[in-house]
């Protein structure tokens, strides 16, 4: 499953490459009308709107490299998230072998499942970053052939670029169709979560059922309980959780 995220957002990374070639297109276009000479103030006043354009261009570029570099981050605790769960599946094991704690195993599985849906988010980021960077491109595209009218642009000088347009219009079709699958993804990837959270509760039935039967009590267990909602709670805050003192637990333990 981490290995399908992954390939999600290497496809991710190859569209926002290909909208910073479109920009890269545009930018081209514009300095090629900036060769065109005039002392007219309407002139002079489109050719200030040109630079502006290019500065935009300059952002969405910056937009598609700070996108690239989330691509990236995301990418990598994929794998680190990859190892984790190995470790986690091992820990599971030794678990149901009885040589693993009720706490530690608890504790394990809610952190893969926090790394899970923290790389699910960095998928839903990224795919909203590109919507955007589309979006801006399309008005952009928009703005500069207002701009070449304004300034007199033969049409026919626009017939070299014609196919360029049409294969924009595709990757545009395409990108959508990307999404519309990255959406379903999302939805598939929900249902595990909701899936793997059931499953996660059967195993904390079956794991204070087998603590039960090694002798631990039901005040015992909600002790555990207990300090494990309060470890949850002080991290949402942002405050370092402070460990007890040896209890009746680790005193049984022994």
């Amino acid at each position: 499953k981490l290995e399908e995220k992954q390939k999600q957002l290497k496809e991710i990374e190859s569209a926002l490459n290909q909208a910073v070639g479109d920009l890269e297109e545009q930018t081209a276009i514009v300095q090629d009308l900036q060769k065109n000479k005039g002392t007219n103030r309407e002139t002079l006043a489109y050719k200030s709107q040109i630079r502006n354009l290019q500065a935009d261009v300059a952002k969405l570029e910056e937009s598609t490299r700070a996108a690239e570099k989330h691509r990236a981050t995301a990418e990598s605790e994929a794998q680190e998230n990859d190892y984790k769960l190995t470790e986690a599946l091992k820990r599971i094991a030794l678990l149901e072998s009885g040589q693993y704690g009720l706490t530690e195993a608890v504790n394990e599985i809610k952190e893969c499942k926090n790394q899970t849906r923290l790389c699910e988010q960095e998928i839903v980021d990224l795919t909203r970053q590109a919507n955007q960077l589309e979006e801006k491109l399309n008005d952009l595209l928009e703005e500069n052939e207002e701009y070449r009218e304004r300034l007199g642009v033969d049409p026919r000088d626009l017939q070299d670029i014609l196919p360029l347009r049409k294969s924009r219009a595709l990757r545009q079709q395409q990108y959508r169709a990307e999404n519309q699958v990255l959406l379903k993804e999302i939805e598939r990837l929900e249902e595990e979560r909701i899936d793997f959270k059931r499953q996660i509760r059967a195993q904390a039935q079956s794991h204070t059922q087998k603590a039960l039967n090694e002798g631990l009590g039901s005040d015992d267990l909600d002790l555990i309980d207990r300090f494990i909602e309060d470890v949850k709670k002080k991290r949402m805050q942002g405050v370092s959780p402070q460990w007890p003192t040896p209890t009746s637990v680790e005193m049984r333990s022994s």
